[in-house]
């Protein structure tokens, strides 16, 4: 089955290549990634020739010249600032490379509605048009939804090292601090946390994209899905003593509940972000595939 997976995902890859709203959808968040992350970096380098400047007014502009402004602890405060955490929790890789954690929290934001946007009818206009029925005579429906649910998870990872690759070389070319060899474990780190992350997701999608034949009812069935599961996640600020404190423990159920994990310096704290990622991930792809299999094609 896993060779007909192989297959199933280059065919979607070189499909998706070819899909302008794919293309677009790609494109849109690359350049609002890299604009945002622009700014960002000439905010940076703002400050950076501030602390230069009061301090060379202050007769230190020998030190000051050389002041690895990155490594100041007001830019590690930043980025406990996008994590969500205590400054003293978070990774020291992405205390390192301030302009990498600001492409994660990005793309923890803005991720899922590029999933979503990308591949609502990767299953549905297969059976609107009944295309699937095609493949189907060489290949199991399960091995089918696993190929195409792989060659939206490739198409993430390279869109978000594109984005990551594309910040490095600015904020490398901009900020005298900057290290490149700093940031590449953050960016290592990144994006491998983005892998099960972005799976989650993508096997939300796939579930609201087999539950129906119309990709239009395919891309609100999964908008639906997030904002429910992403309503759970709130369910955590109230108050213990109300009398629907009942509901707090719904927040488990809700995937935005374990991004603060990703963060974490402390080993525990990735291993069950990305254990409870896979989870969802697991659920809704059987989800998927149980559909899927009872679907009169």
């Amino acid at each position: 089955m896993w060779h007909s997976v192989l297959l199933i995902t280059r065919h979607e890859l070189a499909v998706a290549v070819r899909t302008r709203r794919a293309l677009f959808v790609s494109a849109l968040y690359l350049g609002a990634a890299i604009l945002g992350g622009l700014a960002f970096v000439v905010l940076v380098r703002f400050f950076e020739h501030e602390v230069v400047a009061r301090l060379s007014a202050q007769g230190m502009g020998g030190p000051a010249a050389n002041l690895d402004v990155l490594g100041a602890e007001a830019y590690q405060k930043l980025a406990a600032f996008f994590a969500g955490v205590e400054p003293e929790a978070v990774a020291a890789s992405f205390k390192n490379a301030v302009v990498v954690p600001f492409f994660f929290w990005g793309s923890l934001v803005f991720l899922p509605f590029l999933i979503v946007l990308s591949s609502f009818d990767q299953v549905a206009g297969d059976l609107q048009s009944r295309a699937i029925l095609y493949p189907t005579l060489r290949a199991r429906r399960l091995a089918i939804l696993l190929g195409k649910v792989a060659a939206q998870l490739v198409l993430l990872v390279a869109v978000s090292i594109a984005g990551a690759v594309a910040l490095v070389a600015i904020a490398a070319l901009m900020l005298r601090g900057f290290s490149v060899v700093q940031a590449l474990p953050a960016v290592a780190r990144m994006v491998v946390l983005l892998v099960p992350f972005g799976l989650s997701y993508l096997a939300i999608t796939a579930f609201a994209s087999v539950s129906t034949k119309q990709p239009f009812a395919a891309l609100f069935g999964a908008f639906a899905i997030m904002v429910a599961l992403r309503v759970l996640g709130f369910m955590s600020v109230i108050p213990e003593d109300h009398p629907a404190a009942w509901l707090r423990p719904l927040t488990w159920l809700s995937p935005s509940t374990y991004q603060s994990g990703l963060w974490l310096d402390d080993l525990s704290g990735p291993l069950s972000s990305v254990a409870a990622y896979l989870g969802f991930a697991a659920v809704f792809l059987t989800l998927a595939a149980l559909v899927l299999e009872r679907r009169d094609l």
